[in-house]
């Protein structure tokens, strides 16, 4: 008796919720003397649905929405103020489209870039926001190696100081966006200028089993 193979599945629905409280103290300038917004607790609440269509094995579309809260904090609502993860209620964290067969293939849109150990380009998972990335990705693989050029973006931000509480996010070349409140501490301001250089990179990835995974970056 021969089993048929399962049907593919044209659309794949997925949902993700993360609860993690935190309990911090004297750990912004270690001195007891001095009660801190970041001597605090709360609960952070992180929601995700997403769905994938996949019409045929060389075309798919996905999307996912993501719902980012600090419950109970007295640290400011504006990500990255004081060390705050921030309130975003509902945004867009990935919208893509991905062409071509496993092996070679490009996908283009808001995505997930993650190479090495993160520490340059990566989801940044730990966050309660995450991080993702607008990009155009090619990718072409074999069982023991792929590789990954991505062309330099046309613009990213740059972070000048302020005295002012900002935010670390900016809608679109030229324009920031920054709270009315001030407050003592010097907070960055970002604002999006073209890159200083335009030289476009390649992942080269070691997915071998006999050798550990490994990622190297390098000029096109």
């Amino acid at each position: 008796m021969v089993i048929p193979p399962p049907e593919p599945k044209i659309v794949t629905f997925d949902f993700q919720e993360r609860l993690r409280f935190e309990y911090r103290e004297n750990n912004f300038d270690f001195n007891d003397g001095v009660n801190s917004l970041t001597d605090d607790s709360w609960l952070l609440q992180r929601a995700r649905v997403g769905i994938k269509v996949s019409p045929t094995d060389y075309l798919s579309f996905y999307v996912q929405g993501q719902s980012s809260l600090e419950l109970d904090s007295d640290r400011p609502n504006e990500p990255g103020v004081m060390g705050a993860e921030g309130d975003d209620a509902i945004d867009l964290r990935q919208a893509y489209i991905k062409i071509g067969p496993k092996d070679l293939n490009i996908t283009i849109g808001r995505q997930i870039l993650s190479y090495g150990d993160e520490r340059l380009i990566g989801a940044f998972d730990w966050n309660n926001l995450s991080r993702t990335f607008d990009a155009v990705k090619f990718h072409y693989g074999t069982k023991d190696w792929s590789i990954e050029p991505l062309p330099p973006p046309w613009w990213w931000p740059t972070v000048t100081p302020s005295t002012t509480a900002t935010s670390l996010t900016a809608t679109k070349p030229g324009a920031t966006r920054s709270s009315a409140a001030s407050t003592s501490v010097l907070q960055p301001s970002a604002r999006w200028a073209p890159p200083p250089t335009s030289t476009p990179c390649i992942c080269m990835r070691n997915t071998s089993r006999a050798i550990p995974t490994s990622s190297r970056w390098a000029p096109a």
